[in-house]
């Protein structure tokens, strides 16, 4: 997979595949999951399982 895509799992339950290049902004949100945001109207969000050092290990990972 490009180095760019990683695989999360989204808080409801499911995989995911996500584009961290695309992404605006990478936080721990409630916990222990984190919010990737993209570009737009402020409700351009994912909400995953995965920490953000987790997300991190998979690009370095790559």
């Amino acid at each position: 997979m490009h180095k760019n895509w990683i695989r999360c799992t989204l808080v409801v339950g499911g995989p995911i595949y996500v584009n961290v290049a695309a992404a605006s902004t990478l936080k721990r949100h409630s916990g222990d999951e984190t919010r990737i945001a993209f570009p737009g109207d402020g409700n351009d969000f994912i909400d995953v399982r995965e920490t953000p050092e987790e997300i991190l290990e998979q690009l370095r990972d790559d």
